[in-house]
């Protein structure tokens, strides 16, 4: 989308059936392949050093001739690995999603700013001091100014908001049949009510929830968003304004990911990415854990972006680290 004042919407006919189709179509079509390549890329954590120990991850082909790469195992194990990864800081989510806590810290709302969200929550460390991003001084900046009430606030909702959601809207036995995104009942995450500008925007807050409940939330993260580009092979499909993931700032002479985009539509891109998954596991006799099922999403899409990660960092003109906002 091309953009001079950082003020950016969807084009309508991108919420369409038949736009989101076709969106679908193409992801489906680059889908095994970018599959196969996050496989393959389990063989890379193998150190050059044991190389005589390499017999336990491949396997002999059919003609018995040649050392091929156990797929399964490679599938198991990259899942696993994601996992693991992303319990490693989810407490810290939990804890920030405490409503007590939450309730308590009304008394002090700077020591929330100040302690809570800048040094106990991950996203938000990271993006302070990711010292060689350039583009997050406006961040560190937005965050300095950003009233800490609102900060507070915000959070707040986003905690009662996904409570609610579970309890009200959410069915695990019907979640993975939805086929419109509106059905997700997910748009009011995108209005001023959850958002503080600057600093916790549709990135920050699905990294919250995300990591809170990685089966109902996705994770919309700078990469993910790239990764969709790619994943549809840079078709534009007929926006006027370039590519629906995309931000092009003729200024600046710069693209990043489209950090606007609608949590809802790509809640719903997510989801069918981890259907495509699913059953790509499945018949490698692999079983996913839906409890973690965006978090299999995250650690592909994560892949597929970082695989493409000079051109993404040549457009851009970023390092590699993530920009949440």
């Amino acid at each position: 989308m091309y953009t001079s004042d950082h003020e950016h919407m969807v084009e309508d006919e991108c919420f369409q059936v038949k736009h989101i189709q076709k969106v679908l179509e193409k992801i489906k079509e680059n889908f095994q392949g970018y599959f196969d390549k996050f496989l393959e890329s389990q063989q890379s954590h193998i150190p050059q050093d044991r190389i005589d120990t390499l017999h336990d991850r491949f396997i002999v082909d059919s003609e018995g001739k040649h050392l091929v790469l156990d797929r399964s195992r490679a599938c198991r194990e990259l899942f696993e690995e994601a996992i693991s990864d992303f319990e490693k800081d989810k407490k810290a989510y939990v804890d920030l999603f405490d409503q007590e806590l939450l309730e308590e810290y009304e008394d002090d709302p700077q020591q929330f700013k100040s302690c809570a969200l800048k040094i106990d929550t991950p996203v938000i460390r990271k993006t302070l001091r990711n010292l060689y991003a350039e583009q997050l001084d406006k961040y560190r900046a937005a965050f300095a100014r950003a009233n800490a009430v609102d900060l507070l606030t915000v959070v707040s909702r986003l905690s009662k908001f996904s409570e609610d959601y579970l309890q009200n809207k959410y069915n695990a036995e019907t979640f993975e049949d939805i086929v419109y995104y509106k059905d997700f009942n997910l748009t009011v995450l995108d209005t001023e009510e959850y958002t503080v500008h600057g600093v916790i925007g549709g990135g920050i807050k699905s990294t919250m929830l995300f990591k809170n409940y990685p089966d109902v939330f996705s994770s919309r993260s700078r990469l993910a968003v790239w990764a969709l580009w790619y994943l549809v092979g840079k078709q534009k499909f007929g926006c006027k304004m370039d590519s629906e993931f995309l931000m092009i700032d003729l200024k600046q002479n710069s693209v990043q990911q489209n950090y606007f985009y609608p949590y809802e539509l790509f809640e719903f891109y997510a989801l069918q990415i981890y259907l495509l998954i699913k059953n790509a596991a499945k018949r490698l006799g692999v079983e996913v854990n839906s409890a973690y099922r965006f978090v299999y999403v995250d650690a592909f899409l994560s892949f597929i972006a970082l695989d493409h990660i000079q051109e993404i960092n040549d457009l851009s003109k970023s390092s590699t680290e993530n920009s949440y906002v």
